[in-house]
């Protein structure tokens, strides 16, 4: 991957302009197709990828991190806090997992996964299709999704250290944080 810093003419050349205020100057730009072994995690700054995303393991973006796709995206995972958008599909072979408040994404296109849990993160999406799903407000209840389903799914340790957060449980479990590495079942 060879990264370059942003020129204001990648901006203009994008189909939504929203994106020129979302984008900020801290802002990588990838031109073409960008296929990775591993994962990618999107830390404090943005990351514009002019082409489709395939990753072999997990997509993440933390608090402060904006990634934007102007293709598709292609992964095991994607893990989001921060902001996301994409143009076209996303198609997951394991989770989407999306709880942090602050942060927004958008998906213009498709998105499949065999899990989607989706807290109080904002997420716009109009076609998604997940073989088990949750919609939940961030350590309160857990709104849409069978628990037994999203169990079964994640395995019977996962799913502890995630319940509260799902507001099915009020236990204090150790969690080092809300990673991927809660998905790895699935």
């Amino acid at each position: 991957m060879k990264p370059r810093l942003r020129r204001a003419r990648d901006i203009a050349e994008l189909v939504l302009e929203e994106h020129a205020t979302f984008l900020n100057g801290d802002t990588w730009v990838h031109e073409g197709d960008l296929a990775l072994e591993g994962e990618l995690e999107v830390k404090r700054g943005a990351l514009l990828i002019l082409g489709n995303l395939r990753v072999s393991d997990a997509v993440g973006t933390d608090e402060s991190g904006k990634l934007v796709v102007t293709g598709r995206i292609d992964a095991r995972h994607l893990y989001l806090e921060g902001d996301l958008r994409v143009h076209m599909d996303v198609a997951l072979r394991g989770a989407l997992f999306g709880f942090y408040a602050a942060g927004n994404s958008q998906v213009y296109g498709r998105a499949t996964a065999k899990l989607g849990l989706i807290g109080d993160h904002e997420w716009e999406c109009d076609d998604e299709h997940y073989e088990v799903s949750g919609r939940f407000s961030n350590f309160v209840e857990l709104q849409e999704g069978d628990p037994d389903a999203i169990r079964r799914l994640m395995g019977e340790k996962e799913f502890a250290i995630l319940a509260p957060m799902l507001g099915l449980s009020d236990e204090d479990t150790e969690c080092d944080g809300y990673g991927m590495k809660l998905f790895l079942r699935v």
